[in-house]
C-alpha cells in the first residue's frame, strides 16, 4: 500500500465507532448476506454517536447484482446506471431512523472512480468513511484501495480547477481551501445546490483529516503531473462535465423511484433539503404523483442549470 492508502486505513481504525450497529444488522437481514461483500458508512452521520432523524448514508458492495437483486430488471438497471438506491426505516431506542443505501459491485465502483466519470462516487468517498462490514480482509484492503483512488481522483480534479489556480497564495497555504473549492464545484453540478456554509462545514469538521492527507495527495499529484505550472480545466470541459452530471443525477433520481419505491414525500424532502427550494405539489400533481414528480425534478434541473 502507498502512503495515502496507509493513512486512510490508519485513520479509519481510529475513528470512534459508537454509532449503533442495528442499521448494519438490519441491512444484512434484509438482503441475502452472502450477496453482500461490504457495507460502507459515510456522510455526516459518521460524526454521530446516537440515532437521529438524519438519514444514514451507506454504500453496499454487492458480490453480484444477480445474487443481490430478486428481480432481473433491478439487477439490469443497477448494472446500466449504478447505483440502485434503497431505503430502510426502523426504530432504535424509541427513535426512528432512515437509512439510504447505494448498491454497486466492486469492479463497477473502481470504474466509476475514474477521472472521466461524473463525481457521484469519488466526491462521497473522498470524505472520511467507515467499513461497517466486510466479508474478509482481502475485500477490506480492496475497498481501502478504492477509497484512496477516490481521494486521488478528487484531488486531481480540484488541483486543475480555475478558481483554485487563480486563488492567492495565502488561500493555497491552507490545505482546506482546495477541498472547499472541490465540494462547491462538484455539488453544484449535481441536483443538490448546497449552501456555501454547509459545504464548508463538511471540510471544517474534518479539518485534521484534510490537513494531514492533503500533503500526501499533493506529492502523489506531482508524480503524475510534473509540470511546474498546472493548466486549468477549460470552461468548455467544466460545462460539459456539469451537464453530464446533472443529466445522470436526473436519471438516477427517476430510477430510484422505480427501483426503491421511494415515496413522493421523501423525494421532495430530499430535493428541498439539498436545493433550498420550497417544493409544493399542485392538486393535479397529487392526483398523478409519478408525472408530478417528473415535472418537479425537471423544474429543479432547470433551476440548478441556471445557477
Amino acid at each position: 500500500m502507498d502512503r495515502i492508502t496507509n493513512f486512510i486505513a490508519d485513520y479509519m481504525k481510529n475513528l470512534p465507532q459508537s454509532y449503533p450497529s442495528d442499521v448494519k444488522d438490519k441491512l444484512l437481514q434484509r438482503h441475502n448476506k452472502a450477496s453482500i461483500n461490504a457495507i460502507i458508512r459515510y456522510g455526516s452521520v459518521l460524526r454521530q454517536s446516537h440515532v437521529t432523524d438524519t438519514p444514514v448514508d451507506y454504500f453496499i458492495i454487492a458480490s453480484t447484482y444477480k445474487h443481490f437483486h430478486p428481480h432481473y430488471i433491478s439487477a439490469a438497471m443497477n448494472y446500466l446506471l449504478p447505483p440502485n438506491v434503497y431505503f430502510l426505516k426502523g426504530n432504535k431506542d424509541q427513535n426512528t431512523f432512515l437509512a439510504k443505501y447505494n448498491v454497486i459491485t466492486s469492479p463497477q465502483l473502481v470504474n466509476w472512480l475514474d477521472f472521466e466519470k461524473t463525481p457521484f462516487f469519488w466526491i462521497r468517498l473522498c470524505q472520511p468513511c467507515y467499513i461497517d462490514y466486510c466479508v474478509d480482509e482481502a475485500c477490506r484492503q480492496e475497498l481501502i484501495t478504492s477509497i484512496a483512488k477516490a481521494h486521488k481522483t478528487a484531488y486531481l480534479f480540484a488541483r486543475q480547477l480555475p478558481e483554485y489556480i487563480m486563488a492567492d497564495q495565502t488561500q493555497k497555504e491552507d490545505p482546506l481551501t482546495i477541498w472547499k473549492f472541490l465540494f462547491r464545484r462538484s455539488y453544484a453540478s449535481e441536483l443538490r445546490n448546497e449552501s456555501i456554509e454547509r459545504i464548508h462545514s463538511i471540510v471544517d469538521v474534518w479539518e485534521e483529516y484534510y490537513n494531514n492527507i492533503t500533503p500526501l495527495l499533493e506529492a502523489d499529484f506531482r508524480k503524475s503531473y510534473p509540470q511546474k505550472e498546472v493548466i486549468p480545466l477549460s470552461r468548455r470541459h467544466l460545462f460539459i462535465r456539469s451537464v453530464q452530471t446533472k443529466i445522470i443525477s436526473f436519471l438516477r433520481l427517476i430510477k430510484a423511484r422505480i427501483t426503491s419505491g421511494a415515496t413522493t414525500e421523501y423525494i421532495i424532502w430530499k430535493l428541498e433539503r439539498h436545493s433550498k427550494m420550497r417544493i409544493a405539489l399542485s392538486p393535479w400533481q397529487k392526483k398523478i404523483p409519478f408525472l408530478g414528480r417528473i415535472i418537479t425534478i425537471i423544474k429543479l434541473y432547470m433551476h440548478t442549470s441556471s445557477r
